[in-house]
């Protein structure tokens, strides 16, 4: 009983994935006046690879996503429109919290996402209330290990980097008991 809750008192000092949500095309339409949820789902993918973040490569790649999935619902000039207020969203003072890696927290910089995060990040999106088909996109396309195109599993983890899962599962657990 007294690792239980001092796992759980850990919990406030581990790096915890807040749980998937998204605000569609943050400061954008998500769509035309005749359509106005056109590109909805293209901005849901989008705000999924931000929410859990990666590294800077990843990010391209994420706004680039964006920009052609827009462009083929609604054409090249909404999908550029798109990509360079995405770009632009980056250099600007005005912040959304939909920031890089945000379901990190604030402080999260760009970075490769170890093992334990990936199997953090699974976990969360089993209860993700979007399309089993955007989970299944994201994993595809970031989760999967880019040197051996292998998914990440268990049997891959040292001694500390369980203990460090473990951890967090119980954080998880935690949170979902109260």
């Amino acid at each position: 009983m007294k690792v239980i809750l001092f796992l759980i008192s850990f919990c406030a000092f581990a790096t915890e994935l807040k749980p998937f949500y998204t605000d569609l095309c943050t400061f954008f339409p998500e769509g035309t006046r005749l359509e106005p949820r056109l590109w909805e789902d293209c901005c849901v993918q989008h705000d999924l690879v931000y929410w859990a973040g990666g590294s800077k490569a990843q990010q391209k790649q994420s706004d680039k996503e964006l920009k052609q999935c827009v462009t083929d619902k609604a054409g090249k000039m909404w999908g550029n429109l798109m990509y360079r207020g995405v770009r632009m969203g980056h250099l600007s003072p005005i912040k959304s919290k939909m920031k890089w890696g945000h379901g990190w927290g604030d402080n999260r910089s760009f970075q490769v996402l170890d093992k334990s995060e990936i199997v953090t990040i699974k976990a969360l999106l089993q209860t993700a209330e979007i399309s089993e088909e955007y989970k299944l996109n994201y994993i595809n396309l970031y989760l999967v290990d880019e040197r051996t195109q292998v998914n990440v599993t268990i049997n891959r983890y040292s001694s500390h980097e369980k203990s460090n899962l473990f951890i967090r599962i119980c954080c998880i657990l935690s949170r979902s008991i109260k």
